[in-house]
């Protein structure tokens, strides 16, 4: 027989196991264009471009990114050692004012390629 608390905490668990995936979910659905990005606050888009940041330098301090996109990786890093997330966001604002034809692919890529761009990567 299962004992009440036991019960309660594996319900617990299965209720915030939802929820961070439904979280998640809308974190990646969130953002999949640039028109939904500027529909956005000021706050969540600095978070957002922060949130794209620290994922590459986890993936970077991971080991876990190769070949030509690892150096091109660890260079960009570097570049945005001291940068603010509001810098990164209007770094974002700007790639995509000279690019309008990608007003529609994703955010997360279309940051690190604005970034890329800014830090002279290639």
């Amino acid at each position: 027989m299962i004992k009440p608390r036991t019960a309660l905490v594996a319900l617990i668990g299965v209720a915030a196991a939802l929820a961070l995936s439904a979280t998640a979910s809308l974190a990646v659905t969130a953002f999949i264009d640039f028109d939904s990005w500027q529909k956005s606050s000021s706050e969540y888009r600095n978070g957002y471009a922060g949130g794209a940041l620290d994922m590459l330098r986890a993936l970077e301090d991971a080991n876990v990114l190769g070949g030509a996109f690892a150096k091109q990786a660890h260079a960009v890093v570097v570049c945005m050692k001291d940068k603010r997330t509001d810098e990164v966001a209007e770094m974002y604002d700007d790639y995509m004012s000279k690019e309008p034809g990608r007003r529609g692919r994703s955010t997360a890529s279309a940051i690190y390629n604005a970034i890329r761009i800014q830090c002279h990567v290639r």
